[in-house]
């Protein structure tokens, strides 16, 4: 993958797949990932289907790293990695979704997709995809019963935390990573999305412990600049928590780096918080 042809012009995804060489230096990396994606999926047969992350990142969720693989799960029962550097082919077990198509490849649905992740990847990033998936609509009672005929499958024990641990409210990887250190520190868990009243009108907030006045935020870049221009968006912000502060609140902000750096800063300053609330 990535050799530049002759011309100089365009660059080779995959044999008989290319993309003009300018267009891709301008991609992100996610991008560069997706257009892998469809030159693997769109010429596959339709025994097969594209899965795991591969078609979580079709199917638009947010994950928290980019795959090195496209992944696909054949009709067959063979597993491995594939003639093709950077293609893992997976076993195929009983099917719990039909599988669906999107902008012409085939993925796995929904309940084989939280499954498939679950299997592969850490208790966060399947937790992360799980989220997302159930917002859109997930059978669960598939997945535990899949759970109760299949306990010494690889994943299994994951996939029953992810879904005891399922919140379909959560409205960004952020948010979802908040709530995993929250479990991990044994404190009493807040609602999420939760609505509150103040004198400029109602707004919703990420976590609250209402018994304790005290909200949680999570701050994720889109916030600031998905939509809307930087400043009206930081004014907004503002204006909200002061009306929020005023109706009594205390409001915590946290961003990225407090939930994948400084978690132990964060775990002191939120403890101590439900403490002082609490006395």
């Amino acid at each position: 993958m990535g050799r530049l042809v002759e011309s100089g012009v365009l660059r080779r995804v995959r044999r008989g797949w290319y993309i003009a060489d300018e267009r891709w230096q301008r991609l992100s990396p996610e991008h560069r990932y997706l257009v892998r994606v469809y030159a693997v999926g769109l010429p596959l047969p339709a025994s097969t289907t594209v899965s795991h992350q591969s078609a979580a990142v079709l199917s638009g969720l947010d994950l928290l790293a980019i795959p090195a693989d496209v992944h696909l799960r054949p009709a067959t029962q063979h597993g491995g990695r594939g003639p093709r550097s950077g293609i893992v082919h997976h076993r195929s077990p009983v099917r719990l979704s039909d599988a669906r198509t999107i902008q012409g490849v085939r993925v796995t649905g929904p309940e084989d997709l939280v499954r498939d992740t679950a299997a592969t990847l850490t208790h966060r990033g399947a937790l992360v995809i799980a989220d997302q998936v159930a917002a859109q609509g997930l059978d669960t009672d598939a997945l535990r019963s899949w759970i109760a005929e299949n306990p010494g499958r690889p994943g299994v024990r994951r996939l029953a935390r992810v879904l005891d641990r399922l919140d379909p409210a959560s409205e960004s990887a952020g948010e979802t990573l908040t709530r995993v250190l929250l479990h991990e520190w044994a404190v009493p868990l807040p609602i999420s999305q939760y609505w509150i009243t103040t004198a400029i009108g109602d707004h919703r907030v990420d976590f609250a412990w209402p018994d304790r006045r005290l909200v949680l935020e999570f701050d994720g870049r889109g916030k600031y600049f998905d939509y809307r221009p930087t400043a009206e968006a930081l004014y907004e912000e503002r204006r909200r928590e002061k009306a929020l502060v005023n109706a009594g609140w205390r409001v915590i902000r946290i961003g990225w780096p407090d939930v994948t750096g400084r978690s132990d800063a964060l775990r002191r300053l939120l403890l101590t918080a439900l403490a002082a609330a609490a006395a």
